[in-house]
């Protein structure tokens, strides 16, 4: 199914199927809370509740927690808020037909545990960093004092948004 999404002042993720009524008729919801920013668009045809909801927190968020508090500690439908035209779209879950890991689009080879891959995204944030650096560092682009300063700042944005390195 395809959904729309929104984050509200509540905290909630506000889901509607693609195409509902109730999108454009309720700029305020019901229970008083204001949508603040639109976080799906309806491109996407989400099998289950569960996929969405999981690929929602999969940003990092999940993985912290997880490794704050202890695998499967997180709660990935914790502030959905599925409304009533979503109904048919089934539940899903991680042991259940419909999760989100068994309709990947790209067929990889199998996960590794939680805890390695957690290790392996910070290897993975410290390549890419590394990768920003040797960028930096080429004279084609230095030999551009403004440009250079651009990319500087933007890698230095780009580092602290995706946690790409911990010195800073």
């Amino acid at each position: 199914m395809k959904l729309i999404a929104f984050n509200t002042s509540s905290g909630e993720v506000e889901i509607h199927k693609a195409g509902c009524a109730d999108i454009k008729r309720m700029n305020k919801t019901r229970q008083g809370h204001w949508r603040s920013d639109q976080v799906e668009f309806g491109q996407t045809d989400w099998a289950s509740k569960y996929e969405f909801a999981y690929d929602y927190w999969n940003n990092g968020i999940l993985e912290e927690y997880e490794a704050d508090h202890g695998e499967g500690s997180f709660d990935v439908m914790a502030e959905m808020n599925f409304q009533p035209c979503t109904r048919e779209l089934p539940d899903g879950g991680t042991d259940e037909p419909g999760s989100y890991e068994e309709h990947l689009s790209d067929p990889e080879p199998a996960p590794v545990s939680r805890g390695k891959s957690y290790a392996l995204r910070a290897r993975a944030r410290a390549a890419l960093w590394a990768g920003i650096e040797n960028q930096l560092k080429d004279s084609v682009y230095s030999s551009d004092p403004e440009l250079h300063a651009m990319m500087k700042a933007q890698a230095e944005r780009v580092a602290y948004m995706f946690g790409m390195r911990d010195d800073k």
